[in-house]
Parts: C-alpha cells; sequence; structure tokens
C-alpha cells in the first residue's frame, strides 16, 4: 500500500545518507528507509527505521534484546528514568512483547531538513544506545534495580572511578582497588599472556600510569611501617 509522504525529506535523507557513506534500502512505497549499525558498546548493532511522513519524519532505533515479563516492569521504570531530562528523542517501551527503541520526530512543515539536522536525529539515538547500554543489560541479565542502573549509566567518569576505588573490603590496598578498576574498565592485566596488540599498549600504560601514582602511596606505607 503506497503512503503519502513527502518526496523532498526523502530525498535530503537519500542525499545525507549516501554521502555519509550509510549502507541503506529505501521503499518507495512506503516512504521508509532501513539500516543496520554496529554500535561500540555490549549491545553491539540495531536496525533503524525512518518513516518519513507528509510533513515530518521519525527516526526509530531498535535494541536487538527485549524484556520478558519478569523484568520487564523494572526495565520500564528504567526507560522512564532515563528519559527524564532528554532534549532529543526518548526512550520506549512495548508492554506486550517487550520491545525497546529508540525515537526521535523531526517536524520538517514547510521546511526541508538540513544535513546537519538529519545528522543529529540519526546519531543521537546511537550516542543513547550506548550510554544506557549497560543499565539495560544489568536489568536484562544481573537483577539490578532500575535507579541503580540509571545511577551508573549517568555518573562521571570522575563519579564513577571514585564508586569504584571507594567500594570493596576493609583493608583492601589502594594498588588492589586500582585492579579492580583496571578490571572494571575492562582494561586488560598485563600479565595475562593473551594481551597483546591496542589492549596490551592500553593495558601497560594503565600499569605505568598506576606505577607512578602509586609509587608514593607504597613509600608512604614503607616509612609508616
Amino acid at each position: 500500500m503506497k503512503n503519502n509522504y513527502s518526496s523532498a525529506i526523502a530525498d535530503a535523507i537519500n542525499t545525507f545518507l549516501k554521502n555519509d557513506g550509510w549502507h541503506y534500502s529505501f521503499d518507495e512505497e512506503t516512504g521508509r528507509f532501513t539500516f543496520g549499525l554496529t554500535l561500540q558498546c555490549k549491545l553491539r548493532n540495531a536496525d533503524y527505521r525512518i518513516r518519513v511522513g507528509e510533513d515530518s519524519y521519525t527516526v526509530y532505533v531498535y535494541v536487538p534484546l527485549k524484556a520478558d515479563d519478569e523484568n520487564l516492569q523494572t526495565m520500564s521504570e528504567f526507560l522512564h528514568r532515563a528519559n527524564y531530562g532528554l532534549k532529543a528523542g526518548n526512550f520506549e517501551l512495548d508492554c506486550d512483547d517487550g520491545e525497546i527503541r529508540y525515537k526521535i520526530h523531526v517536524d520538517s512543515e514547510d521546511t526541508v531538513p538540513t544535513d546537519a539536522i538529519i545528522k543529529n536525529s540519526i546519531y543521537t539515538p546511537a550516542a543513547m544506545l550506548d550510554r544506557y547500554s549497560e543499565g539495560i543489560l544489568g536489568i536484562l541479565f544481573r537483577d539490578e534495580t532500575a535507579e541503580h542502573a540509571v545511577e551508573r549509566c549517568e555518573e562521571s567518569p570522575r563519579k564513577l572511578i571514585r564508586s569504584v576505588m571507594e567500594s570493596g573490603e576493609e583493608g583492601e590496598s589502594i594498588r588492589d582497588k586500582a585492579k579492580r578498576l583496571a578490571s572494571f574498565l575492562g582494561i586488560t592485566d598485563t600479565d595475562d599472556e593473551t594481551a597483546d596488540g591496542e589492549d596490551g599498549e592500553e593495558a601497560q600504560e594503565f600499569s605505568d600510569f598506576l606505577d607512578e601514582l602509586l609509587g608514593e602511596d607504597d613509600e608512604d606505607e614503607e616509612e609508616a611501617g
């Protein structure tokens, strides 16, 4: 069934996607673009669908995992908390089948969206999935609470590092805290024989940094002893 949509808006999106190097398909009957994106986060990939209307278009980006009956309520609370304060778009949850997606609607009445507007509407959902992916996975697979999951996604790197460093067992040394921080950040242990390439170099740089940073701490402990 042929839908009524703006050919000018569709042409603008088509031109941007082509110039920006995307691999996509366009259904001229329905006015819909479809394509996939490999994400940098643990969700790994997402499916895009852009629906062009007569005076607007909407970008939907679908998460490759779904909530189930056991975590649907928690996921709903998490996405509501995540949506609070978002300026461009929002998360949506289908309470019937657990489908999770991010949506951005662009009003283009009496105008054609610029490349900057189109780029923002396409790249923002990917950034939001990257930011909140750990929370989504935490709820689906680790039984995290919605509140904790959102706090973990939204806290600054400095606060995150402080939180990890301040947690742990009583009496844990600074060096052991630093090793736990490296593990939390996904930095490979330099003692691991499999650590090589960029991961190995990153781990070695982090290790050297910690040695320099913690060297004074070791000296202080010796003096105190």
